[in-house]
């Protein structure tokens, strides 16, 4: 069987024909899946069953084979009218059963269920080694191009910052780098999150850096992911490897 992720399930009231044909509510479920192989690390995957038209015939939470073939992997995203999932949520309360997976399972007898396929670049993050690896990804052009489409922008947390400055000992390779930064040193294949500094003579590769972190001079870390508000000293070494990333927590001082 084959696993593809799906984009958005989309649940909708049918139409209460028999009671009144003028009235049919449009209280909606829509849900993200994707046609793809059950990435490594989800304990409980959902999979759906679905027709030509995108209607979900069955959803199965944790399917007995996951570790081959492909699935139509369902994501987290769902689309519902609140007034709909408030009065789920009640009913299942009160019957002590309140999981989001079994709740929307139990709805497909009630309300329509359609799914949307996510046919671009999907990420499923179970794992800092995942984080790592998809964060990667951000410095292949053909990812970059696809997520990052003028036509569709992505609206995030606005910080204003001035921006990034390169000092004249800086040599930057194959990164992305936020606003509001000061690049001292050598970075290469680097993730830099916005207000952090790099020291002279710091060489950082195939790093992630989280905002405010502040880097000495003299340091080499390679395959690192750094948190926010962190201190490396001046002259630290830190590597990990790209199987096995090192992970700093936040406001750590190393």
């Amino acid at each position: 069987m084959t696993l593809l992720p799906v984009c958005f399930v989309m649940i909708r009231r049918p139409p209460r024909s028999t009671l009144d044909r003028s009235s049919a509510a449009s209280d909606v479920y829509k849900r993200q899946y994707k046609n793809h192989a059950i990435p490594q690390g989800y304990d409980r995957p959902i999979t759906l069953d679905v027709d030509n038209d995108g209607k979900v015939n069955q959803i199965f939470v944790k399917p007995g084979v996951v570790d081959k073939g492909v699935f139509n992997h369902a994501y987290g995203s769902i689309l519902i009218k609140k007034d709909l999932l408030m009065s789920e949520i009640r009913n299942a309360i009160s019957v002590n059963q309140l999981d989001v997976r079994r709740l929307i399972q139990s709805s497909l007898g009630k309300y329509s269920i359609y799914a949307y396929e996510n046919k671009g670049y999907c990420a499923a993050i179970s794992s800092i080694n995942d984080y790592f690896e998809f964060n990667m990804d951000l410095m292949k052009q053909e990812v970059k191009d696809e997520l990052f489409n003028p036509q569709r922008p992505i609206y995030t947390k606005v910080r204003d910052d001035a921006p990034s400055r390169y000092g004249l000992t800086s040599n930057v390779k194959n990164s992305i780098i936020a606003q509001g930064c000061v690049i001292n040193g050598e970075v290469e294949n680097c993730v830099i999150s916005k207000g952090v500094y790099v020291g002279e003579g710091a060489k950082l590769s195939n790093c992630i850096v989280m905002q405010d972190t502040k880097i000495g001079c003299n340091t080499n870390l390679n395959y690192v992911i750094i948190d926010k508000d962190v201190t490396i000293k001046d002259g630290r070494s830190l590597m990990g490897y790209d199987s096995y990333p090192i992970y700093i927590a936040k406001k750590s001082v190393v």
